[in-house]
């Protein structure tokens, strides 16, 4: 006949194993660097001013904090689609990201709201805090609503003439869809 302490015993050995089920689950999801060799990343074929580019989707909240931080290089045709559940006033940062990145807010109708060169930022002190970090990042605004965004390499909007209130044809609703 197992004693009270006994019980309390177990319950903690199978709280423990428990958690450290979720730790080695949690240490195993993917990276943040390039997409595996080999696996076709999920992307969508967009059109901007004539030049066609396959960019990476971007459709849940880790997948849109992660974005392209720790890239070190983005293909002339790569870059990545942020995807909202609905369209809000948006700030992005150049979070872990050591290369310059461009940036097209697009609002529900996928309609320019706005366009940023955002440069490299200082990487995070050995003795900076993540709260730290994240205060001096600067923030890149949609200024308007903004469901949508696209990354693309640094430099990219010189060759793309692209203007506010121009519409970049996507799949609005199916994107709108995969939204989580």
């Amino acid at each position: 006949m197992a004693t009270q302490g006994m019980r309390v015993n177990m319950l903690w050995a199978i709280l423990l194993l428990g958690l450290a089920s979720v730790g080695a689950a949690v240490l195993a999801l993917p990276g943040c660097s390039q997409p595996p060799e080999g696996l076709d990343a999920d992307t969508a074929t967009v059109e901007i001013n004539g030049r066609t580019f396959h960019l990476e989707i971007a459709d849940t909240q880790n997948a849109r904090v992660q974005g392209l931080s720790d890239r070190t290089f983005i293909d002339d045709d790569g870059g990545m689609l942020f995807v909202f559940t609905r369209a809000d006033k948006r700030y992005f940062v150049m979070r872990r990201c050591p290369i310059p990145i461009d940036i097209i807010f697009l609002d529900a109708s996928g309609r320019v709201v706005a366009t940023h060169q955002m440069k490299e930022e200082e990487p995070q002190g050995e003795n900076e805090s993540d709260a730290q970090y994240e205060d001096r990042l600067k923030r890149y605004p949609s200024r308007f609503a903004a469901q949508f965004a696209i990354e693309l390499q640094g430099g990219m909007l010189d060759n793309l003439d692209v203007k506010e209130g121009q519409v970049i044809e996507l799949d609005l609703d199916a994107l709108k869809r995969r939204a989580k």
